[in-house]
């Protein structure tokens, strides 16, 4: 079942990292924030879609932010991003439930960041 009433994964992936980019030139650049506090508030701005497959999809596209330099945030994101797909029922739910092109996508993205072999 694809749902069309849903941001797809390619345009969440683009408006997480614009607000990570943004929030770099404004907040990091501008007012002396460090990367956390960067971070930080975009983990914030993204931490509410009402849509499961979204929130999971901004989750990952977040977690490839985090670039193994948070270890304990990392360790944490890394379970709920497992709650919410055990949730979901599981990866290959969530791949099966989504168009070809955005699985194609999200599985390498998944895979590169060791979320499944």
């Amino acid at each position: 079942m694809q749902d069309t009433e849903r941001e797809t994964y390619m345009t969440l992936k683009k408006w997480v990292l614009e607000t990570y980019f943004d929030f770099c030139r404004d907040r990091a650049v501008m007012d002396g924030w460090r990367h956390g506090e960067v971070l930080g508030a975009v983990e914030y701005h993204f931490d509410c879609a009402s849509n499961p497959v979204e929130q999971i999809m901004t989750d990952v596209v977040r977690l490839g932010l985090r670039a193994n330099w948070y270890p304990d945030t990392e360790k944490n994101a890394r379970s709920i991003i497992q709650s919410r797909i055990d949730t979901y029922g599981g990866w290959e739910a969530l791949l099966s439930d989504i168009t070809e092109e955005e699985a194609k996508l999200l599985r390498q993205d998944i895979k590169s960041l060791k979320l499944i072999a």
